[in-house]
């Protein structure tokens, strides 16, 4: 399991992009108005997705910071967040591209969790 990525719902994603491209030297890897992808210098460097609140919603806990994984086995991993008090957001979705599921944790986190498909040049 590795972390894919951190999301953050913000009210301006220019005025935080802003702050940590300043703060912390991020550089804006993708940008389309109400979305900026930070990434540091680093090739293998955990990319900030700053997106724009849609409500006021999702400006409260439990809905930033998401935290992504790439999970081996998408059914293993919702298993065992289930038996550890972790509650099934929606269902999971099966996409040409692979598996994504939203886990919330007992903290009310969300855990986004993605399982790519397996292509049969992979194999």
């Amino acid at each position: 399991m590795s972390l894919r990525s951190i999301i953050l719902s913000v009210k301006s994603p220019a005025v935080t992009s802003e702050f940590f491209s300043k703060v912390l030297g991020l550089g804006v890897f993708y940008e389309n108005g109400t979305t900026v992808e930070l990434r540091g210098n680093r090739t293998q460097s955990i990319p900030i997705i700053i997106k724009e609140a849609t409500s006021a919603a999702s400006l409260s806990v439990g809905y930033t910071p998401i935290l992504n994984f790439d999970v081996p086995n998408m059914e293993d991993a919702v298993h065992a967040a289930l038996e550890r008090g972790g509650m099934l957001d929606g269902s999971i979705k099966y996409k040409n591209f692979g598996k994504v599921a939203a886990i919330r944790s007992p903290d009310g986190y969300t855990l986004g969790l993605f399982e790519p498909s397996v292509s049969e040049e992979d194999e």
